[in-house]
This record gives structure tokens, C-alpha cells and sequence, in this order.
């Protein structure tokens, strides 16, 4: 499949993944002790 566009989204303008954001620093924060 070839992407003719990409959306950026870094404010959450068009979807909420402050949720997203934290679970996956404190797993990542978790596997490096």
C-alpha cells in the first residue's frame, strides 16, 4: 500500500493520544528499571 499524504498531529487537534503518550513512557520508563 502506498501513502500519497500523512497527518501530523502533535497537539491532539485531531485525535486525543495524551492517554497513548503516557502509557507508553511509563512502559518504557519500566523496562529500563
Amino acid at each position: 500500500m502506498k501513502f500519497d499524504n500523512y497527518i501530523f498531529d502533535f497537539d491532539g487537534t485531531l485525535a486525543d493520544t495524551k492517554k497513548c503518550g503516557e502509557v507508553a513512557t511509563q512502559s518504557a520508563f519500566k523496562a529500563c528499571g
